[in-house]
């Protein structure tokens, strides 16, 4: 067996964590699709809605993929620059504006994160944050509720009146605090968990909105990783607010989609789901049929 050199092994130490974590993801893939294509075969009917049959088709043709959409595999080949600033914070150009990641981040990291990015919100993908009859109007107030990079946000940061990012998580404050820098006059970052109550992690929507004055129309984007309705619960006085819209996502847990549904239904909202499915292949409740809608629009 041939050695490696020295410069090859150090060159390539510090991918070691990196390509572990690829070739673990790759042999959890394929199990899964054989889990899924099995039950598939055993339980035809349970996967016969027309949408369902082609997210099943996509990973057949394709292999595992969270978007299970025609043509999502085109972002992978597009060709990605990461640059840094003078501080090291690694960023790509994202529509001729900064869009910065976590410092530190492996630049093949920081690639793929923003292909998933892009896969997200196509408007193809189930997992986009608008609709064609769901957009973002001249002069909205956005409330970005599990900001995390805040591509969002910056997509629409020019219509909006302000924007409010929540992201607890303290790995992300600095990146959004380089990417919203161009528009610190009207971008505030709280730092914490969005919730149905206050205490030194969490805030409520609702007091946030009291405290910072915000006027005009409200459109709540809620992507908190299977807390939305603990979202929703402390935000009562918003969600009562005749101009307020939301998108919710619905995939993170089982029932997520029927329950948040109902829950806005009965606050008085119309409801639609974007189209097509997702496959959330990391749940722990993941059960057949496998598939979750995605998000739900919610306005009045």
């Amino acid at each position: 067996m041939k050695l490696l050199s020295f410069a090859t092994q150090k060159r390539l130490s510090g991918r070691i964590p990196f390509l572990a974590t690829i070739y673990r993801r790759h042999f959890f893939y394929r199990e899964s699709r054989k889990r899924i294509l099995r039950d598939v075969g055993r339980n035809p009917a349970l996967y016969a809605e027309p949408e369902l049959a082609a997210a099943v088709e996509y990973i057949f043709r394709h292999g595992i993929s969270v978007l299970s959409y025609d043509g999502c595999e085109r972002y992978d080949r597009i060709r990605i620059a990461v640059h840094h600033d003078e501080e090291g914070w690694p960023w790509v150009d994202h529509g001729g504006r900064r869009l910065y990641f976590r410092r530190g981040s492996d630049a093949e990291m920081v690639k793929m994160a923003y292909r998933s990015l892009l896969k997200e919100q196509d408007h193809a993908s189930p997992h986009c944050y608008l609709a064609p009859r769901f957009e973002v109007r001249e002069g909205d107030v956005l409330l970005d509720i599990g900001a995390a990079e805040g591509i969002w946000a910056l997509d629409n940061v020019e219509k909006a009146s302000r924007v409010v990012l929540f992201e607890a998580k303290q790995e992300w404050i600095g990146a959004l605090e380089r990417t919203f820098a161009p528009w610190r006059n009207k971008v505030t970052i709280v730092d914490k968990y969005a919730s149905d109550m206050a205490d030194a992690d969490s805030v409520t929507v609702d007091a946030v909105v009291r405290r910072e004055r915000l006027d005009g129309p409200l459109l709540l984007k809620i992507d908190v990783e299977g807390a939305e309705e603990r979202v929703l619960d402390g935000a009562g006085e918003v969600l009562a607010r005749p101009d307020t819209r939301a998108v919710i996502c619905t995939y993170h847990r089982q029932d997520d989609h029927t329950e948040l549904s109902e829950k806005m239904r009965r606050l008085g909202f119309r409801v639609d789901t974007s189209r097509g499915y997702m496959l959330f292949v990391f749940a722990r409740d993941l059960q057949p049929p496998f598939f979750r809608r995605g998000m739900i629009y919610c306005k009045r």
